[in-house]
């Protein structure tokens, strides 16, 4: 279970998959900020923030050799420090 207040994992392995468009993210871009092409997910590595506008189209999956798995789904809350 995600702890907003722990704020949302991160790392090299770490990614985020939105549902509503097909777009994964790596929770830490480079180049400062990225998002998904329908903006329902907004990385800002700059200033260490995630913002999902829908939760429920959000997953967050662990990247390995190549291969996606699942790790969380259904998200709540808002912005989160990671």
């Amino acid at each position: 279970m995600i702890e907003p207040k722990n704020g949302y994992p991160s790392g090299t392995t770490i990614s985020y998959k939105c549902l509503e468009c097909g777009d994964i993210l790596p929770s830490r871009p480079w180049g400062g900020g990225t998002h998904c092409k329908c903006r329902n997910i907004f990385i800002d590595s700059d200033a260490g923030r995630l913002s999902i506008k829908n939760h429920d189209k959000a997953e967050i999956v662990k990247t390995q050799g190549g291969l996606l798995s699942k790790i969380f789904s259904g998200l709540t809350g808002h912005n989160f420090i990671f």
